[in-house]
């Protein structure tokens, strides 16, 4: 999608309650001060997107925190190390200090089967 805000907001609000939308963009055009007020300003849910391509940002636009977890060196594939796991934890808990009540963090499907044992672990760090 082309960078258009005012079309953005105009998606969000075609939904009733910006509050149950979540958005994740794949491009980074997307990434800076005046999106990230739009969905705060709606209270539209950020989904902070991990992959090849992006780090996360650590953007909370809601009461909701949002991680979805595609693999940081590989798509679809990748067993994220215990060292990785507890910076995501760590993010995770700086989400809540910047106003989420309630984090979700998302391990993308992969074929190999990581993402099972890495959400245990991160449940068992986060404890």
């Amino acid at each position: 999608m082309p960078y258009e805000p005012s079309r953005l907001r105009q998606a969000i609000l075609a939904f009733g309650d910006p509050r149950q939308v979540a958005v994740e963009f794949r491009r980074e055009n997307w990434f800076n001060d005046e999106i990230q007020a739009l969905l705060s300003e709606l209270g539209a849910v950020f989904c902070d997107a991990e992959s090849p391509h992006f780090q996360l940002t650590g953007w909370v636009t809601s009461s909701t925190g949002y991680m979805r977890l595609h693999g940081r060196h590989r798509w679809y594939s990748y067993n994220y190390s215990d060292e990785e796991l507890k910076e995501l934890a760590s993010k995770a808990c700086q989400m809540e200090t910047s106003g989420a009540k309630r984090v979700y963090i998302f391990f993308n499907n992969d074929y190999e089967g990581y993402a099972p044992a890495n959400a245990l672990s991160l449940i068992e760090m986060l404890k």
